[in-house]
């Protein structure tokens, strides 16, 4: 088993029963700023929370397997783009509530044991954004402050890292 899979069904697991909201980030998250409000964030919308990747990763519909479904999945993929500055959703952070944890970790585990994904590093990112593809209404793109990759190039000012005029809560 494959622990970049497996952390997100055991999350959703572990909030089953539990009421609250729940979030991940990456293990090479930089936490430089207090980051309260996204759990209200999370609590308000009642949908699950992500950012943006600024980087158009191959891995994210290279983890599918058959040549013909991939290219399949990258048109779907690229028009999920096209909605949202041509941009795809980034793994590294997600947020939210029971609900939305089990629906997104059911669908992931659905891709892989059907075989449509392997079990890889990837699957997180394929299964993220077939989410907000089919189902948008359950997510919602926050601010890269929360789960900013040096691919946004955030500039340091001596004191902080700053992403157009906004402090940077979480360096990936």
């Amino acid at each position: 088993s494959n622990f970049m899979c497996d952390r997100y069904e055991a999350i959703s697991e572990f909030a089953k029963n539990r009421k609250g909201i729940y979030a991940h980030w990456d293990a090479d998250i930089w936490f430089n700023h207090p980051i309260d409000e996204i759990f209200e964030t999370a609590e308000q919308s009642d949908k699950l929370l992500c950012t943006l990747d600024c980087v158009r990763q191959s891995f994210v519909h290279g983890v599918v397997p058959n040549e013909e479904l991939r290219k399949k999945v990258e048109d779907v993929l690229n028009k999920f783009a096209s909605n949202q500055k041509d941009k795809l959703l980034q793994g590294g952070f997600i947020c939210g509530n029971s609900k939305h944890w089990a629906n997104f970790a059911s669908l992931q585990k659905m891709i892989i044991g059907t075989g449509f994904s392997c079990d890889q590093f990837g699957v997180d990112s394929l299964a993220l954004n077939l989410f907000g593809n089919y189902f948008p209404q359950s997510v919602k793109v926050v601010d890269i402050i929360y789960n900013c990759t040096p691919d946004w190039q955030p500039i340091w000012n001596g004191e902080n890292f700053i992403y157009e005029d906004r402090i940077i809560k979480c360096l990936h």
